[in-house]
């Protein structure tokens, strides 16, 4: 095989520069190598060496190597530095270059073997006789109360319990591990037991309430003629259907006890739209109604029953509805403005009649301390 040397000495540039800021990364995290226990510090450099790989573009570097029958940097992550300094000195050599490999200290591939199968070994216990793996599980909260979970959990082959402590508190943690510790003892295993901490929770803020109305639409075939009516479910707020419902409407439960099958209910909707509702059956304290007409109906609104019995009309207004959830809707080009003010719940973009743009989209952020570290990612020129 024919090896360009001009390929070849760029390929060796390449990595002096990937080592050279691995190098300087190592120097600039020194003081925080120096905090980590003894028997982590080969770890801590190698896991600043790979964050100052992964700071660079290797996608074409991997791809030259494959293509000179070496290995690229696939399996790179536990021993970065002397993948580094081996790959160099291959290169050097096959353009004639004689360089002895570098004395300092780094993991080799079998040292980093060691350590990890060490490390997995203190993390998650030893592994059960006949299985290649662990079996970590997480613990619910009800292993809190009863002993005889987590003594199921061990018995069944559980290596490794895992608490999240992003639910529940220290009394329930500490009543999990201790019936954790008893249950393993009582079957004389060894449990590891882990606790993961609970991380910040970034999250967004709350959204601008939408209208209080909810939309029924019958089942209509692509004609637009209606093939199955809606089926809605009249009660007091507190009752809630039997099955399934197409939508809830809460009414008065007064004004409902005189509402029997087949009465026929008119109302006018948020569209001033003339519809109407059939009572097709009672159940428990509710009514079961149909609806053939696709209406909008908000909290507010008169339901009026006319019996023929009756002269005067029974009228009844429509009780508290949930408001619609409501969404931030962007296209390819749009801006949002993601903000700390959380007594300004976020909204879509507005415009005008003429679609020219007033405000944009903007939504809260639920941690605005992260504002001091934002910085811009690019720049755009004006």
């Amino acid at each position: 095989m024919k090896i360009k040397e001009n390929k070849t000495q760029e390929l060796i540039n390449k990595l002096n520069t990937i080592i050279d800021s691995a190098n300087e990364l190592e120097k600039q995290f020194a003081k925080e190598i120096s905090l980590v226990h003894p028997d982590l510090a080969q770890s801590a450099k190698n896991l600043v060496h790979y964050m100052a790989l992964r700071q660079h573009n290797i996608n074409e570097m991997q791809e030259t190597l494959r293509d000179m029958g070496l290995t690229p940097f696939d399996h790179i992550e536990p021993h970065v530095m002397r993948s580094l300094l081996i790959t160099k000195v291959i290169l050097q050599r096959l353009i004639g270059e004689i360089y002895p490999i570098s004395e300092r200290k780094t993991l080799s591939p079998k040292k980093s073997r060691k350590i990890l199968n060490n490390n997995t070994r203190q993390l998650f216990g030893r592994k059960s006789k006949k299985r290649r793996t662990r079996i970590m599980v997480t613990m619910p909260f009800e292993i809190s109360q009863d002993i005889r979970i987590p003594g199921k959990f061990v018995k069944a082959g559980m290596n490794c319990a895992r608490i999240n402590c992003a639910h529940d508190n220290k009394e329930v943690w500490d009543k999990m591990i201790t019936n954790i510790r008893l249950a393993s003892k009582k079957a004389r295993k060894k449990t590891r037991i882990m606790m993961d901490l609970g991380g910040p929770k970034l999250r967004t803020g709350p959204m601008i309430s939408g209208p209080k109305v909810i939309h029924i639409k019958p089942e209509r075939d692509d004609l637009g003629n209606v093939t199955k009516p809606a089926m809605l479910w009249l009660a007091s707020p507190d009752v809630l259907p039997p099955g399934e419902a197409d939508a809830i409407i809460p009414v008065n439960a007064a004004w409902l006890k005189n509402v029997k099958r087949g009465d026929v209910i008119t109302f006018a909707d948020s569209r001033k739209k003339k519809c109407t509702l059939k009572i097709i059956k009672k159940q428990g304290e509710g009514k079961w109604a149909i609806c053939y007409d696709s209406t909008y109906i908000s909290t507010g609104t008169d339901l009026i029953l006319k019996k023929e019995t009756h002269k005067a009309e029974e009228i009844v207004a429509v009780g508290e509805l949930l408001p619609l959830e409501q969404f931030v809707l962007l296209k390819p080009g749009d801006n949002l403005v993601l903000h700390k003010d959380m007594n300004k719940p976020g909204e879509s973009a507005k415009y005008d009649q003429h679609g020219k743009l007033l405000e944009p989209a903007h939504i809260t952020c639920t941690m605005p301390e992260i504002f001091a570290d934002v910085k811009p990612s690019i720049v755009y020129a004006k």
